[in-house]
């Protein structure tokens, strides 16, 4: 199938699948080529429950500002099933990707996040498959406890997970939440920090990098606060390495 993307659109919603009623042997996959390069796919997706024989595939990718000729190749997942009584639906939307942080997919090109009295928010959208959302904040030296609280206050198939990196890239913790779909998302981490003065990063993306909704806005808030115990006022205490005397 062949479809063309106007200027100024980042994002493509590609659905397909059979009628709710149907049973079918076929687990549905597909393909994005930009035409008329049939060789190296630009987005691909797949059935990802493939015993319920009941095929369909939503699926939201970012392709930049790259307008023209598209191509979408359906198939099965094993190229090994088929179907003449059932006939699949496809529907292709085009959008332009709402979130203003964009691209801010990896540390590199993270968004600034300014602290005020040692806090500061941010706000966006998971809003395709593997969409990244990178905040770097500038922590001052001393010993720290870094809060900060990512909330969508929607239902959403989005499994929001928050990462923080340090200067050098090195990963120190993470927190998801696994359940999106059944409710709200409050993820809460707290974390110590010894800081030397340096820039740290906080990415927000989903759990597994397989979902996406553009409708859900997530809000982030962060907050530094003082170290309260005596035993870490000069340094933390969290290693072998670095205990208290």
């Amino acid at each position: 199938y062949k479809f063309d993307i106007p200027a100024s659109t980042a994002l493509v919603t590609v659905e397909v699948g059979f009628p709710a009623a149907a049973s079918s042997p076929v687990e549905l996959a597909y393909e994005i080529f930009r035409a008329p390069d049939m060789m190296t796919p630009v987005a691909t997706a797949q059935d990802e429950l493939a015993t319920d024989n009941r095929s369909s595939i939503k699926k939201t990718f970012f392709l930049g500002l790259n307008a023209g000729s598209y191509v979408l190749r359906v198939r099965d997942v094993g190229d090994d099933e088929q179907d003449v009584l059932n006939h699949y639906q496809v529907k292709v939307t085009t959008a332009v990707d709402l979130d203003t942080h964009e691209p801010n997919n990896s540390c590199a090109q993270a968004t600034a996040l300014a602290l005020a009295n040692n806090a500061g928010m941010a706000s966006g959208a998971i809003t395709f498959q593997g969409d990244v959302d990178a905040y770097s904040v500038m922590i001052p030296s001393g010993v720290k406890i870094l809060d900060a609280v990512l909330s969508i206050p929607m239902t959403t198939p989005v499994d929001a997970k928050i990462s923080l990196f340090d200067s050098s890239g090195k990963f120190m913790t993470a927190l998801a939440n696994p359940r999106g779909e059944t409710g709200g998302t409050n993820v809460h981490l707290r974390y110590g920090l010894e800081s030397t003065g340096q820039t740290y990063c906080l990415v927000v993306e989903d759990d597994n990098a397989m979902d996406s909704d553009p409708t859900a806005t997530y809000n982030l808030s962060l907050k530094l606060d003082d170290e309260t115990d005596p035993q870490e006022l000069a340094r933390r205490n969290d290693s072998p390495d670095t205990a208290t005397d």
